[in-house]
């Protein structure tokens, strides 16, 4: 798994992105690429892995997650600055049965190019159960509302170069899609950056924030109500 990216700024704006029926708003294309931008990447089965003993696994395949619920994703540009966007479990559902009905399963290209990927998507589906759901086969943590598949990389001289040579195991996704405001409040979104440190990055904000003291108590100024409700929120 790769490590989680650090987010450092709460206050940045929330977009969520939606479906927009008569702007025909959708996934276009499934990118292989190095670096999800979930940042969860994308398990690679090879005819020489040995990993997966309760089954013969055919090579040439790649699981992996291609949209998560609630994932907030760092994105930048000219006119907005720095935000980031995330997908509700409704619009990643809405988006996978679009992306379906419209026999997009070939439509794999790499690194957001125009060049196409002999590869199709075998399996894909939405989790709906932590538990009982074919991801934990692979060794994932199964994520309700996520959308998730299996690919099938058809070319051997593409895996062993463009894949295996390129370390491209994981998914990112790429179309006509909307943004709007989120409905979060600073508070949730506070909680989502911090659901999205590592252990290591939690452990070292604590250390921080241990070395940090304010005082209020000098010239008895805690003695004034307003000055006690400050501290009752710092504390």
């Amino acid at each position: 798994m790769s490590k989680k990216q650090k987010y450092t700024n709460p206050d940045l704006p929330v977009y969520e992105i939606y479906v927009d029926e008569e702007d025909n708003t959708g996934i276009r294309f499934l990118s292989l690429v190095q670096q999800p931008a979930i940042e969860i990447e994308g398990f690679a089965f090879d005819k020489e892995d040995d990993i997966m003993t309760f089954k013969k696994v055919e090579e040439q395949k790649i699981f992996g997650y291609f949209m998560v619920p609630d994932k907030l994703i760092f994105r930048r540009d000219d006119q907005k600055g720095d935000y980031y966007v995330k997908f509700s479990k409704e619009t990643i559902k809405s988006m996978m049965l679009r992306f379906n009905k419209y026999n997009n399963n070939k439509s794999i290209n790499i690194d957001h190019t125009e060049e196409m990927a002999p590869a199709f998507i075998a399996e894909n589906w939405i989790v709906a159960d932590a538990y009982y759901d074919k991801s934990r086969l692979f060794g994932y943590e199964a994520i309700p509302g996520a959308w998730c598949g299996i690919v099938q990389i058809e070319d051997a001289k593409f895996w062993k170069d463009k894949v295996k040579g390129e370390n491209r195991y994981s998914f990112s996704i790429e179309g006509m899609m909307s943004q709007r405001p989120s409905t979060y409040s600073k508070q949730e979104q506070f909680d989502k950056v911090i659901d999205n440190l590592t252990d290591e990055e939690l452990i070292c904000l604590m250390k921080e924030l241990q070395t940090e003291k304010i005082s209020f108590d000098f010239d008895k100024t805690l003695e004034r109500l307003d000055v006690q409700a400050v501290a009752k929120k710092k504390l």
